[in-house]
């Protein structure tokens, strides 16, 4: 059935949270989600048919989380002790709470939306950006170490900036994908290494990796460094920290086009 609430406070001290498949939650404000047992977890929005949506969501688990949002996802605080997976089915995940942190987890963490994952700063991953309108940009802000995150439309973005939890692995259970064509672009920042295992992307893609202490590794199977340079396609390699290098596991970065290039 159908359930509405202005705003939603939900907390199983020794338990798990989870809705019926049958059961549809609409929420105008925020959503809070918290469960403290020993195995907790929260799972919404699973079940084919579900209808769920949330004005701004708040989830802190001792297990995994699971989120299916129906609508653009505004996200607070996503709290786990283990996996995370966020989906917004027809729309995007944004940064609701600023410059503060948004997803904790240790495990495996896995975004799905159709159009923006955070905002890159007016669409230029030249641009480190900042925590308001698109032009600015507004990066989710993390702490995770296993990563695979996926936007499926047209000039889609992924915006993230990673801190504190040491060295990040993009594709990690096999998708890290730009979709969509038209320049969709990633803006990625971790503080320590980044190790890229897998993704998907086009040659008119914008890609912008940057380790401030660490290096950036790039596995040579399914990796097209390519970018086009006459339709697009800036390509931003930065190992920011001097000693620390850009490199191609078992291969070679001797042969890289692109329209903007910044190593």
């Amino acid at each position: 059935g159908s359930n509405t609430a202005l705003s939603l406070a939900l907390v199983a001290e020794a338990g798990s949270i989870e809705d019926d498949a049958t059961a549809n939650i609409a929420v105008t404000n925020n959503a809070s989600f918290t469960a403290n047992g020993a195995v907790g977890a929260i799972t919404l929005g699973d079940a084919v048919g579900n209808v769920d949506n949330f004005g701004s969501l708040n989830a802190v688990s001792s297990g995994s989380i699971y989120i299916s949002e129906d609508s653009t996802m505004d996200i607070n605080v996503i709290t786990a002790g283990n996996a995370v997976t966020l989906i917004s089915e027809t729309s995007s995940i944004l940064d609701n709470n600023a410059a503060a942190m948004n997803i904790t987890a240790p495990g495996q963490v896995t975004l799905t939306a159709v159009d923006y994952f955070g905002r890159v700063a007016d669409s230029n991953v030249l641009k480190n950006p900042g925590t308001g309108t698109v032009t600015v940009g507004n990066a989710i802000e993390t702490s995770i170490t296993l990563l695979d995150a996926s936007v499926t439309a047209n000039g889609g973005e992924i915006s993230i900036d990673n801190s504190g939890a040491g060295a990040l692995t993009l594709g990690s259970a096999g998708t890290f994908s730009l979709a969509g064509v038209n320049q969709t672009s990633i803006w990625l920042r971790n503080d320590n290494s980044i190790a890229v295992t897998s993704w998907q992307v086009g040659t008119s893609d914008n890609i912008g990796l940057i380790a401030t202490t660490g290096n950036i590794s790039i596995a040579p199977v399914g990796i097209n460094l390519g970018r086009d340079a006459v339709t697009g396609g800036t390509l931003r390699l930065e190992a920011a920290l001097a000693g620390q290098d850009v490199s191609m596991t078992g291969g070679n970065l001797n042969s890289i086009t692109a329209k903007n290039f910044v190593l």
